[in-house]
This record gives structure tokens, C-alpha cells and sequence, in this order.
């Protein structure tokens, strides 16, 4: 739908401010997902893939699932940021870039905070088969 609003308007600004939109729109489903649902979104995502080994506290879900809106908001922020700061050849550069380059800092930054609060691996004689 965005590809196609995008063609339509042709405009740069609709397109430095795409981004920006969806980070922030997430950070709101996130934000949402905190008070209005069952379980944090993070937490819906992430026990789909790993159920068996994250063994988190509902705390510990909804500071990861607010770390999350904190960067999706970040995110947006450094967008728009850059995007009237700096010309556009570095715009799109830090866009394709350096979002990801974030993003993957991101990741790894949760991992090793997830590191610290994810209990201990069981000896092989305790594990069920």
C-alpha cells in the first residue's frame, strides 16, 4: 500500500517521512500491546520462536517490550533527523544502512541483556527428551 501511495505522490518527502511513520507505528502497536492485550507483543513474537527457552517474568517482557518502543521511537527520531540535516544521497545511505547498522546493534544489545535474565542451562540428565 505504501509502495503504491509512494508512486502516486512522488514526492521525497512522503518518502523521508515512511520510515519515521512505520517505526512510530510500531512503537504504538508495541505501546498497545503493553495495556491491551494478553501479553506484551515482544513476548507473543518471540515465545512463538523459542517458547522452550525464554522463561521470562511478565517484568522482564515489559521492559524488553518497552526497550523496543524506546527504539522504534529512536529510530524515527534519527530519521527525520537526518533526513532534513543532511542531503539526500546520505539520507537514503543512512537509511539503508545505517537503520540496519542500528537495528543489529539493537539486537544485540537485548541478547546480552536477555543473556542475564534467561535461567540457567539444565545438566543433560535433567532434560526431558
Amino acid at each position: 500500500v505504501l509502495g503504491g501511495v509512494s508512486l502516486i505522490l512522488d514526492d521525497p518527502t512522503f518518502f523521508k517521512w515512511k520510515p519515521t511513520g512505520l517505526y512510530w507505528l510500531f512503537a504504538l502497536v508495541f505501546l498497545g500491546s503493553q495495556f491491551f492485550a494478553r501479553k506484551p507483543m515482544i513476548q507473543t513474537m518471540m515465545q512463538s520462536v523459542a517458547a522452550d527457552e525464554l522463561e521470562l517474568g511478565d517484568r522482564i517482557w515489559k521492559q524488553l517490550n518497552l526497550a523496543w518502543v524506546g527504539f522504534f521511537i529512536f529510530a524515527g527520531a534519527i530519521n527525520i533527523y537526518v533526513a532534513y540535516n543532511y542531503p539526500e544521497a546520505i539520507w537514503v545511505n543512512f537509511k539503508l544502512f545505517g537503520l540496519f547498522g542500528l537495528t543489529f546493534v539493537f539486537l544485540v544489545l537485548q541478547t546480552l541483556w536477555l543473556s542475564r535474565h534467561t535461567p540457567p542451562d539444565k545438566p543433560d540428565n535433567e532434560k526431558q527428551p
